[in-house]
């Protein structure tokens, strides 16, 4: 036996699966799918899980205001006390029903952390004496939150990505270093004292060749479960090789996001909060 008994046009099965979803999360028995065993009659199944529901739940739509089987239902559990009507279009329920507030979802999208869908779990559960999960009607909230901080890292980090590559395009195109007195090991101060505008000389073959070379290592190591830190190595090696070989700057930057964005999905997995954390070195 349930503890609610969902009443429904056949036109409206798809809102009646919804709310069903919605009361299950509370662990609540419900029964709606209106199956009937081999055997048994429609009308007796109809009548045993309608006399044993602590509440009815009447979903009043176009098509149900003008069934005489969910008028019946609505009418007994008017008649025992535990009618809760529900709206799912805009609809008037048809006279004799209408001394009942009425929770209204017509504007429902399925989410158990839309307001009225609360009240109205709230209002069942203590019309039939069940406790409320109050993490279940959260739980949509917080996922699609998450889901929406995730979406805004990874934008914001793209853009910064981009940002900062123009950037260097930029600075690289009017003969200025980036990278000037940043990369150890670099001796490039007592050059820029030689070139007009401090600007620094462009690397050789063999010097590019080598900030390929590493490139290519430091790629390699970034496929999915490799070294991201080393791989942010191989990548400063090939700067000081070459400080204007720009491969390295793009994909160096992609790794400290790539960095930061996984430990932000790893910790929304595991359902705790954003820390700080130091960048990789």
């Amino acid at each position: 036996m349930s503890d609610i008994f969902i009443s429904y046009a056949r036109e409206d099965r798809d809102k009646a699966e919804l709310l069903a979803r919605a009361f299950q999360q509370q662990k609540w028995a419900v029964w709606w799918d209106k199956v009937i065993p081999p055997g048994k009659k429609y009308a007796d199944v109809i009548g045993e899980e309608l006399a044993s529901a602590k509440a009815v739940i009447v979903l009043w739509s176009r098509a149900s205001v003008t069934s005489d089987w969910v008028k019946d239902e609505a009418q007994e559990g008017a008649n025992r006390g535990i009618l809760v009507p529900v709206l799912v279009d805009k609809v008037t329920p048809p006279y004799g029903f209408r001394q009942v507030q009425t929770a209204d979802l017509s504007d429902w999208d399925g989410s158990s952390s839309h307001a009225e869908v609360q009240s109205l779990v709230r209002g069942i559960g203590g019309l039939i004496n069940k406790p409320v999960s109050d993490s279940a009607l959260s739980s949509d909230r917080t996922d699609s939150g998450k889901r929406r901080l995730l979406f805004y890292l990874l934008a914001g980090g793209v853009l910064a990505l981009l940002l900062g590559y123009a950037a260097y395009r930029l600075l690289s195109d009017r003969g200025i270093d980036p990278n000037q007195n940043k990369i150890a090991g670099g001796n490039r101060g007592g050059n820029n004292q030689n070139q007009p505008g401090g600007s620094s000389p462009p690397c050789d073959i063999e010097s590019r060749h080598r900030a390929a070379d590493l490139t290519g290592k430091g790629l390699m190591m970034i496929d999915p479960g490799g070294n991201q830190a080393a791989a942010v190595l191989q990548f400063t090696e090939a700067i000081s090789e070459c400080h204007d070989y720009t491969d390295a700057y793009f994909w160096r930057a992609q790794s400290f996001v790539d960095a930061s964005f996984r430990r932000v999905k790893d910790s929304l997995a595991r359902g705790g909060t954003l820390r700080s954390s130091r960048e990789i070195k």
